[in-house]
């Protein structure tokens, strides 16, 4: 029962003992019905939980049931596979092994095996009865990077890949200095339209993050300018068909300056 404007003014100033109690019994009607809210709640949710234990108790049930009928991941097929060791995938498979095959996410595996240093990305698919088809696209290594005394493989993108096999990939070029590991890629974009260089390269030093240089085997060291490094090794393979600059008792070659060739004899 709701209180005229009257009575509600008359129980805020305590003049009628009748107006409060007819207010302590329409508080005492509002409890009971939040309180029935509230109990209401509590009880749905604790029917949804017992829906949710029975759910996954008949899932359970059924993941054993395609087990025991021979429907369960036994065999892993792996293409793309270079560099990656298998002890790396099967590390990334090792809780799904003679499970259900229906259980198991194939891209929940995808995202195991694309957290593998070697991998640039993988494709998984589920091959029934008991069998997934892993397909892989290995990162390629392009420039060995020195950094405090040790050394990473390292790709395009800049990505470390690893730090061992470096035997296998000793004719990758060292690349070494601030700024390095995150602008070999650009370097060696350019450099391979110089074959000459590219191919005699042994070394790639980063100077202060702006310019780099390099360092030839059985040759000099090369100082590339900041900007304009196509026009620099344009300049000087034509002044090195002439004069053979990049052979014999040079010991440096500097193309900072635009158009200009300076060299250093060996002492």
């Amino acid at each position: 029962m709701l209180l005229s404007n009257n009575e509600y003014l008359a129980y805020k100033v305590g003049f009628s003992k009748k107006i409060k109690q007819k207010i302590l019994k329409q508080l005492k009607s509002w409890r009971f019905v939040v309180t029935s809210l509230i109990a209401i709640f509590i009880f749905t949710v604790e029917q949804l939980h017992l829906l949710d234990d029975y759910i996954a108790t008949e899932v359970d049930k059924f993941y054993e049931f395609t087990i025991n009928n021979g429907l369960k991941l036994e065999n892993i097929y792996i293409e793309g596979q270079v560099n990656l060791k298998n002890n790396q995938v099967l590390k990334s498979l090792e809780h799904e092994i003679g499970g259900s095959i229906f259980k198991l996410s194939v891209w929940d595996i995808k995202k195991k095996l694309e957290e593998i240093d070697w991998v640039l990305s993988a494709n998984v698919s589920r091959e029934i009865p008991g069998a997934i088809h892993i397909r892989i696209i290995e990162r390629t290594p392009i420039a060995i990077w020195q950094n405090n005394q040790k050394q990473y493989l390292i790709d395009d993108q800049g990505h470390i890949i690893s730090e061992e096999s470096m035997v296998k990939f000793a004719s990758l070029p060292v690349v070494v200095g601030e700024g390095s590991r995150l602008t070999t890629s650009d370097l060696i974009h350019t450099l391979k339209s110089f074959s000459s260089i590219y191919e005699r390269t042994n070394a790639m030093i980063r100077i202060a993050d702006r310019r780099w240089n390099l360092r030839l085997k059985n040759g000099p060291e090369i100082k590339l300018p900041e900007e304009n490094i196509e026009n620099a090794l344009k300049t000087l393979i034509e002044y090195d068909k002439k004069n053979k600059l990049l052979g014999g008792d040079i010991a440096t070659v500097d193309l900072r300056v635009k158009g200009k060739i300076f060299y250093k004899r060996k002492e």
